[in-house]
């Protein structure tokens, strides 16, 4: 469906594999002391590359207890470099996985030799039993572990671009569940845009499901925010409407920014099932929802059917999130009841629309209302871990920029707003 979470290219020698998932697996283990692939549902008959250090590894594990020392790998595979602060668990799903591809290469050719010999019985029974890698089950945590004593302050989280939200929430963990909640019309869409480029910027593989957009405009969008607040000349050659310096822009933005960002319509199939999303976790580093109201159940139900269906949706989001440890980050509505025409405050998350799973479910709610054109106010109204905090955003949509201004600074704009009386769409 997109492309893998960090493409790595597997090796057949130790030579040529410094990058491999195996060579990312050893690295994780030497770090933590502690070379158990059993632990992680890694097999001897999964590694390809570094095969040797692997071996060399593995029966000095079972003689001393422990992963070899640094030094002594250093020593004996001076050619061997490690990586650091890898995460043991994706490593070794990344090894999985690609042992289960070298297979299924395998497979295919075996498979094409039987068509070539026309012996139809031999090539269904190559397929019996293949299955698509979903990672693997780890063992339950001990309480006792040392790993458990491990704080989640020290795990690396997705930014955000909002200061009082990165203080209330040190940024988007792993396998957290977020909602982000307004009312129709109101710029989730501009803002759910403005995040994932954000978070582009730092390195990381975005997938957007975009259910009520085209994927063309949601793409325009996430490349004025890639473009930044303050480049107007990135910004007035994307709006030209020439093709030639909307294409050298696009070419610009796209050598500054190290991760990426794919996006999803209907036009590229059934992407509104709860099971599409969970295929999207197992290929990007956080997947984006807009917006979680038009997703179906797995069995076909549509969130506007029911609220125990909306429940069962929202349910099912946290599952993924735990099993896959892929972050979800949904657009929400907001219901009538949340609107409070004149008042200046952001909705609550008991306004979230059509069932109260939402909040439940959620490690972040964030609902906000437009106070004027070009001025919005945001409340996280639900963080598991962190304080509740409210903050105000720019949001000049022709001016490209949407960023966290003052209260004062935002007081100023909404005048001004009511004394043009502009309407932004």
């Amino acid at each position: 469906m997109g492309p893998q979470l960090h493409p790595l290219r597997g090796a057949g020698n130790d030579e040529d594999g410094t990058q491999s998932p195996e060579a990312l697996l050893i690295s994780a283990f030497l770090e933590i002391g502690d070379f158990s692939p059993e632990r992680y549902h890694v097999v001897d008959d999964d590694i390809m590359a570094w095969s040797k250090l692997w071996a060399f590894a593995r029966e000095y594990q079972t003689y001393s207890g422990e992963a070899p020392p640094v030094s002594l790998v250093k020593k004996q595979f001076p050619d061997f470099e490690i990586t650091k602060d890898v995460s043991p668990v994706w490593a070794a799903a990344k090894v999985v996985e690609a042992s289960a591809m070298r297979d299924m290469r395998g497979r295919v050719q075996d498979v094409v030799r039987a068509l070539g010999d026309e012996n139809m019985g031999e090539a269904l029974e190559l397929f019996e039993g293949v299955q698509r890698p979903r990672g693997f089950k780890k063992e339950p945590l001990d309480p006792f572990d040392h790993t458990a004593l491990i704080s989640d302050f020290d795990i690396t989280k997705m930014p955000v671009p909002y200061p009082s939200l990165t203080k209330a929430t040190d940024g988007i963990g792993p396998a957290e569940l977020w909602y982000w909640a307004m009312r129709l019309g109101e710029g989730k869409t501009h803002m759910l845009c403005d995040i994932a480029a954000n978070i582009a910027k730092c390195g990381y593989n975005v997938g957007m499901a975009s259910l009520e957009m085209r994927a063309k405009v949601v793409s325009h969008r996430v490349a004025l925010r890639l473009a930044g607040n303050r480049d107007k000349a990135l910004t007035n050659a994307l709006r030209s409407g020439r093709l030639e310096e909307q294409k050298e822009a696009l070419d610009t933005i796209h050598a500054m920014v190290p991760g990426s960002i794919s996006i999803f319509d209907p036009s590229h199939g059934k992407i509104n099932t709860t099971s599409s999303i969970h295929d999207m976790c197992h290929d990007f580093d956080i997947v984006f929802v807009d917006h979680v109201g038009l997703l179906t159940t797995a069995d076909g139900r549509r969130a506007i059917d029911d609220w125990r269906a909306q429940a069962t949706i929202s349910n099912v989001l946290r599952e993924i999130t735990l099993s896959t440890t892929t972050p979800i980050f949904a657009a929400a509505q907001i219901n009538r009841e949340g609107q409070r025409v004149g008042s200046q405050s952001p909705p609550k998350a008991s306004h979230l629309a059509q069932s109260d799973a939402l909040g439940q479910d959620a490690d972040v709610v964030v609902t906000g209302k437009r106070l004027s054109a070009r001025v919005s106010v945001f409340s996280a109204e639900k963080v598991r871990e962190g304080p509740n905090l409210r903050w105000h955003t720019r949001f000049d949509i022709p001016g490209n920029r949407i960023e966290e201004i003052s209260r004062e600074q935002a007081m100023e704009l909404g005048v001004l707003d009511a004394d043009a009386e502009t309407i932004i769409d």
